[in-house]
């Protein structure tokens, strides 16, 4: 997923979250580097709203859900998905 930091307007890729961090993920960026951002940090592009919006507000309105192991994240498949929470 497209995301964009709201302080810096950098523009990267995520998926994953960090395991060892609290509310975190994993954020691989154009230039090769990836780091550990804070979700509260970032903006989502959503592709079904086709529009960048808060990932944390992304993930409570389920348009972004976790995998059942709260490792890896994306949009929901369909509309199962979207209401169970998960994948």
């Amino acid at each position: 997923m497209k995301v964009k930091n709201k302080n810096t307007g950098s523009v990267g890729y995520s998926d994953k979250f960090n395991t060892h961090g609290l509310g975190e993920m994993i954020v691989y960026f154009e230039d090769g580097d990836c780091s550990s951002e804070y979700i509260k940090d970032y903006d989502t592009f959503v592709e079904s709203e086709n529009a960048w919006m808060d990932m944390g507000e992304a993930f409570r309105q389920n348009l972004i859900i976790p995998d059942n192991y709260n490792v890896d994240f994306r949009e929901p498949d369909n509309v199962e998905e979207k209401y169970r929470g998960w994948y």
